[in-house]
């Protein structure tokens, strides 16, 4: 799409390309929300036990809600990628790079900026870590300190539930923040223009070939599982099942959390170094 939109319109084609693919912005929305009522269709099905053929119908809807996840993310990432490229293009034309002037420098910051998404991925991963061991704790918490609430007869407290886990995921967004924000400026601050592009190049090519992989590995090995599930290699009740719902709970961690994550991380990046490079020239 980039090479054929660059070759019939130039930059002028990129952007356009970049703005038919948001017009279909509605038809994501309403994958990710069949997502969502499949999943609670699948799950208010067990509550009827006799009703055998929903239950299979409805099984075979989740599995499908969870290909409409990765369809999504791997749109998201694609979007980015036309975008992004439509951004380095203009501002190239505007202003050309000069790659002659190129030097041990520009190729430290380029793999400065491979490094910056995968050091964002750690802090967002033990994020998630901590989030869930904070929700463990809270709720063992609640059901020791709350009186009858194990019996079903006292209600939880959902607004000390809910303040406690979205603090923990609010501090664990800052640091990454933190990285993504200043890196651009420090760049242009500190070095020049060709250093900071540099360094989101390097964003923009380990963002590209990571994003694909965590965006799509959790409905792949999602799959997996159903297919041993189903008979296939032990059935689900050999090892190589319960091998693989462990990579599942992991892969399912890369493309709720990351895969989207990356995508706006690449925006950010991008749009910040280009406003830096143009105030600070």
């Amino acid at each position: 799409i980039i090479g054929l939109s660059i070759k019939i319109a130039t930059t002028t084609g990129l952007i356009l390309a970049a703005l038919g693919m948001l017009s279909i912005t509605c038809n994501i929305i309403i994958g990710k929300t069949f997502t969502s009522l499949s999943y609670l269709l699948h799950k208010a099905t067990h509550h009827t036990p006799k009703l055998k053929i929903e239950q299979t119908y409805f099984t075979k809807i989740r599995r499908i809600g969870h290909t409409t996840i990765a369809v999504g993310n791997g749109y998201a990432s694609a979007s980015t990628l036309i975008s992004c490229s439509a951004l380095l293009l203009a501002w190239n034309t505007h202003q050309p790079i000069d790659l002659q002037s190129l030097n041990i420098s520009h190729i430290l910051a380029l793999l400065v900026g491979i490094c910056i998404p995968h050091i964002n991925a750690g802090y967002l991963l033990s994020g998630l870590k901590n989030t869930i061991i904070t929700i463990h704790n809270e709720t063992r918490r609640q059901f020791k300190e709350i009186p009858y609430l194990e019996k079903g007869t006292a209600n939880p407290d959902m607004i000390h539930f809910s303040d406690q886990t979205i603090k923990t995921t609010m501090d664990h967004l800052i640091i990454p923040g933190i990285i993504t924000t200043l890196s651009p400026i420090l760049a242009c601050l500190l070095f020049n223009k060709n250093i900071a592009l540099a360094m989101v190049l390097g964003s923009f090519l380990s963002t590209f070939s990571q994003g694909y992989y965590w965006g799509n590995v959790g409905d792949v090995i999602s799959h997996a599982k159903n297919y041993i599930q189903a008979g296939h290699f032990g059935g689900p009740s050999s090892l190589t099942f319960e091998a693989t719902r462990t990579a599942e709970q992991i892969g399912n961690s890369y493309k709720d959390t990351l895969g989207p994550s990356m995508t706006i991380f690449l925006k950010t990046i991008f749009m910040l170094a280009l406003i830096a490079i143009h105030m600070f020239k």
